[in-house]
């Protein structure tokens, strides 16, 4: 099957599958609710596709062993008319509901028992999908079609030896010491993982290869370059014990308690050996395989980590169920890992098959730990704070009693450590805690952290500082300020309010500021305004340049201090003033510190207003890291929003040039076209110039931004 052909579907309890980052490519045609507005598909397509999304999705109704015989024999009746609608089906769920792959594998194992030559096109199937799979690199398509492989060898569909040469093909990626590490860690963990699935049957009848595996598992684990990561390591109070040290103890533990079954996920295939010892067992031709070939290793581009779960233990084993063996914590930790993946574009689909996990033990620590990794991976979490947020969230309204107090206990542990927490991940903490707080009426035991107050140096301190103001931004003032007692109103910060420059009636500029505020409010042309300012303004009072910056931008400002949208529509009515008064590098500075100084206590109207400005290109963003590294910046680097600025600026810089590259690739080269016209030749040239502008200040940002840092961090150094 051809990946770039892969449709996602929709039954009525299934989802649409997502890369990260992509958009919601989601195929309607293929969902059953919209079936009656498509008479053309048949209506026995849309119940069989129902029943095999649905299989083990209802515990209640009838046990899962009744189930998966019922649906067997339902499909082998329709077999011959809908072959494909039932294959295609299996087959995606097998790629989108990792909690399910026994379910579908001892389907299938039921059906190669009444027809061994559908078993056949599963297995020919399974290794067609493989192998473009490995072409291409499709990390969780080769790790799910990988552990469908060992649910049809637990089912009697292939014979031992054809998993064991698949086991020993893809091992062997190791023995290519050139590959960068990513590469020997995605397919060390894809076996490692896999073992526990069919360990149990395969340790009966091939006990001295399942051995060779484990060794071989061993050796690439003890030969891995280890990369210690500090987030983990503050939660440890013993060495650090990362993730292949983790799954390497749990079959280590398997293998020496005989590799019991999996107590903790479903293994259908138990209630069918008897059944299933009857089956013709197919060979997979592994030979057939082809692992990835890297042209130029030295250069090839790393797997990246999103495929390999992360561990963050912040609660000690004890708080474990003691039936829940290690392996059973590793294959968890994975398990929920996939789901928060696949589930991310429908959350309440996430909790409940997160739930689903956990219905017969407490596994709430696990859970938490799970997310939190997700949460703190740096250099980048695969998806935005606000998903694993609301998943936090959804947990807690559904289970109130226990899930609500283990994630209350977490969030202690991690704030008992932010001294040692790594910056980024801090920030991460107060964004996400912000938002947790907003979902629970702001309602938190702050009693318990008052000694913070006299802390003000700490960490901890900022952290209540940064998040109550995060609260403010979410809510209002005196929602928040009611909200804390009173024991921590120092850390509370100031009520947000303009503050503009020109109220003192005796000042100097406190006439002009007034009439410009006037005639601004009268909704005075841009044109209109610079003629009057250049001609009957500054020549009168002798503005030095500063000081027009100051007064335009603070005028402009005041006007659109209401709301963001008042700010907007300011901006779109005088951006060509602002244009006019501010254009070289200086001025742009001097323009930040006016914002800087009217929005002085709202931080988010000051990160809003400068990306506005940004996007209005009245400022530039070299001149933005310029402020920022600043003598009157500076002391302010530990505050969050100076860094959200900055971190703004770069996105928008990088954007822009993903953007200019995007439109021009879509754009005919007009050199190329003899029919060209006119009209299509300067839109061609228009937007290359752009991209080559884009391209330009991207260049100038991380130069003046390394620049400048390098020149602070000197002078902190001496």
């Amino acid at each position: 099957m051809d990946r770039r052909d892969y449709k996602p579907f929709r039954g009525r309890r299934g989802h649409p599958r997502h890369s990260r980052g992509s958009s919601n490519r989601y195929n309607a045609s293929r969902d059953p609710r919209n079936q009656e507005k498509l008479p053309k598909v048949d209506d026995l397509e849309v119940r069989l596709n129902d029943l095999i999304i649905m299989i083990g999705d209802d515990k209640a109704i009838n046990s899962l062993d009744s189930n998966i015989d019922f649906l067997s024999r339902a499909l082998i009746t329709d077999i011959k008319t809908h072959k494909n609608t039932i294959l295609d089906t299996i087959f995606k769920c097998v790629l989108a509901l990792p909690t399910k792959t026994g379910i579908y594998g001892s389907l299938v194992g039921l059906l190669n028992l009444s027809n061994k030559e559908l078993g056949k096109e599963v297995v020919d199937r399974v290794r067609e999908e493989l192998q473009v799979a490995l072409k291409r690199l499709e990390l969780y398509n080769i790790k799910f079609l990988l552990r469908f492989l060992g649910e049809l060898y637990n089912a009697c569909v292939i014979d031992a030896q054809s998993l064991i040469d698949v086991y020993t093909l893809l091992l062997k990626i190791l023995e290519v010491k050139e590959y960068p590490q990513s590469y020997h860690d995605f397919f060390l963990f894809l076996i490692a993982s896999s073992l526990p699935f069919v360990g149990p049957k395969l340790s009966k009848a091939n006990s001295a290869q399942l051995e060779n595996l484990l060794t071989q598992i061993s050796t690439g684990v003890k030969d891995r370059d280890k990369k210690v990561n500090k987030t983990i390591m503050i939660f440890q109070s013993e060495d650090p014990l990362d993730y292949f040290d983790w799954i390497l103890q749990g079959l280590v533990q398997q293998k020496e308690s005989g590799w019991p079954n999996i107590s903790i996920l479903q293994c259908p295939y138990k209630f069918f050996e008897t059944k299933f010892e009857q089956s013709f067992e197919h060979t997979f031709p592994a030979s057939d395989l082809t692992l990835p070939h890297i042209e130029d290793p030295k250069n090839a581009p790393g797997l990246g980590e999103q495929s390999l779960p992360v561990r963050l233990p912040l609660f000690p084993n004890s708080r474990l169920p003691d039936s829940l063996s290690l392996i059973d914590q590793v294959l968890l930790h994975d398990v929920a890992t996939d789901l928060l993946y696949f589930f991310n574009p429908n959350r309440a689909l996430a909790v409940k098959f997160l739930l689903s996990l956990s219905h017969k033990e407490n596994l709430e620590p696990l859970f938490v730990e799970t997310i939190f990794s997700q949460l703190f991976r740096l250099p980048k979490a695969p998806f935005r704070t606000l998903y694993y947020s609301a998943i936090l969230i959804e947990m807690s309204k559904s289970r109130s009693d226990t899930f609500s107090s283990t994630l209350k206990e977490a969030i202690k542990l991690v704030f008992d450590r932010l001294e040692e927490l790594d910056v980024e991940c801090y920030e991460i903490f107060t964004d996400w805690f912000s938002h947790y707080l907003s979902n629970f009426d702001f309602k938190w035991n702050w009693i318990e952290w008052r000694d913070v107050v006299n802390k003000p140096e700490s960490r901890q301190y900022s952290f209540i500082s940064e998040t109550l103001e995060k609260a403010v931004r979410a809510s209002y003032y005196e929602r928040i300020h009611r909200s804390i007692p009173e024991d921590i109103y120092t850390l509370m910060p100031a009520k947000p309010e303009p503050n503009f420059a020109y109220t003192n009636e005796s000042g100097e500029f406190y006439g002009p500021a007034k009439l410009l505020n006037l005639r601004m409010k009268n909704k005075d042309g841009g044109e209109e305004l610079i003629k009057w300012l250049n001609d009957d303004v500054f020549p009168k009072f002798q503005f030095t340049t500063d000081d027009m910056i100051e007064l335009i931008v603070n005028c402009l400002l005041l006007n659109g201090s209401k709301s963001f949208s008042h700010l907007l529509n300011v901006l779109d009515r005088y951006f060509v003033l602002l244009r006019h008064f501010i254009s070289t590098p200086q001025q742009q500075i001097q323009c930040l510190h006016a914002i800087h100084s009217f929005w002085k206590t709202s931080t988010q109207f000051i990160v809003i207003t400068i990306n506005k400005f940004l996007t209005y290109r009245v400022l530039e963003a070299a001149s933005i890291a310029n402020w920022i590294f600043s003598e009157s910046i500076i002391p302010l680097g530990k505050r969050q929003y100076i860094w959200e600025i900055m971190t703004r600026t770069i996105d928008k810089a990088l954007d822009s040039v993903a953007l200019g590259e995007q439109k021009l690739s879509e754009m005919d080269v007009p050199t190329e076209k003899s029919d060209a016209t006119e009209e299509e030749i300067k839109n061609y040239e228009v937007m290359k110039d752009k991209l080559e502008q884009a391209r330009d200040e991207k260049k100038l940002l991380f130069q003046v931004t390394f620049q400048r840092f390098s020149m602070v961090l000197n002078e902190y150094l001496q």
